[in-house]
């Protein structure tokens, strides 16, 4: 059996289209990272970059659970006796009011949560609980824009207030070629928008489909962010972390500074795990 590493951690963050993986100390080092399309993949890289078996891992995954019974296999069959411990979601119901955390601290792993019980999925909840642990006693926002638009609102009493969820980028851009079949080509695979960001007219159905949808997207998002902020009911600045793989396409459309935060939840995970969390290398941007 290969040897253990007693105080390296793997976090796993099995996302809709990618598996994402941290190794990480209990200081909060990063010693190795990577994301991959595929499980299988994914684990083969690991296992280069590893070459002894972390401690533990930890797991966050959305979509079904035979997806976290193939992660298991495939990191059984690599590291035989690693132990994986799949989170869940452990919302407190909140009040309508503000409210201490009290015994509710970042290190408890409960987030109280105005959201209907069994609603909220694994990938906000981590990335609420590293904003928490990052911004103790202030409001933020969180968006991830992924293959799905989420919005989360955390007010400063750490209270998760609700959210807002918008189809992603490509999403409906996807449902309207489809209509339009006769007239637009699907986007290959990595193909993005082109040419992006252009608000002028378009002179053929691809050009008016792809500057239409694009600029309704990045304008409704951004409306939405207006809103979160308002519902954070405070009159202090609020902080605005921003993940997902089309973060880079929305941050322009953003009418106040923003931080990167793409690591939100295998930060989340780490919180779960004990370990402390990296240093982000910048300053914590909020409203002016």
């Amino acid at each position: 059996m290969a040897e253990r590493t007693p105080d390296l951690y793997l976090l796993l963050d099995l996302g809709s289209s990618r598996l994402k993986w941290s190794l990480r100390d209990a200081d909060g080092h990063e010693r190795a990272r990577g994301a991959e399309a595929g499980i299988a993949t994914g684990v083969a890289r690991m296992v280069q970059d590893v070459p002894r078996v972390p401690a533990g891992a930890w797991l966050a995954r959305v979509g079904a659970p035979e997806r976290s019974q193939r992660l298991r296999e495939a990191l059984a069959t690599a590291w035989p006796g690693l132990e994986v411990r799949e989170v869940a979601p452990q919302l407190v119901p909140a009040p309508d009011g503000t409210d201490a955390e009290g015994t509710f601290g970042p290190e408890s792993g409960a987030l109280r949560s105005a959201y209907a019980d069994g609603q909220l999925g694994v990938d906000r909840y981590c990335a609420l609980l590293a904003a928490r642990a990052r911004c103790p006693g202030r409001p933020v926002v969180l968006v991830d824009a992924g293959t799905a638009v989420t919005v989360d609102v955390l007010r400063a009493d750490g209270v998760h207030a609700g959210g807002y969820i918008l189809p992603g980028l490509y999403m409906a851009r996807e449902r309207m070629q489809r209509l339009l079949s006769d007239r637009v080509a699907p986007l290959a695979p990595g193909e993005g928008f082109d040419p992006w960001p252009v608000t002028d007219p378009g002179r053929n159905t691809t050009e008016a489909l792809d500057r239409g949808w694009a600029t309704a997207w990045a304008g409704g998002v951004a409306a939405v962010v207006t809103q979160a902020r308002a519902a954070a009911h405070t009159a202090g600045p609020v902080a605005c972390r921003l993940a997902g793989g089309d973060a880079a396409a929305l941050r322009a459309y953003l009418d106040a500074p923003v931080t990167d935060d793409r690591g939100a939840v295998l930060d989340g995970l780490a919180v779960l795990a004990g370990l402390a969390l990296p240093e982000t290398g910048e300053g914590e941007d909020t409203d002016p």
